[in-house]
């Protein structure tokens, strides 16, 4: 995973899971307010943290 910071001081999701929410709603016809995308980052980045301490494999 990419640098994650859980410090107030920077983003609490990855460069990575940011630039995956920002690909995956490139397509659509909507327009999204950063914290929003910032949050769907830091679910992401939560998803795949607990993903990878069970064991799975993310895509």
């Amino acid at each position: 995973m990419s640098d994650t910071s859980t410090t107030t001081d920077g983003p609490a999701y990855t460069t990575e899971a940011y630039a995956a929410v920002k690909k995956a709603v490139g397509s659509r016809r909507a327009l999204y307010a950063p914290s929003v995308l910032e949050h769907a980052a830091k679910l992401l980045t939560d998803l795949w943290a607990t993903g990878e301490k069970q064991k799975v494999l993310r895509p």
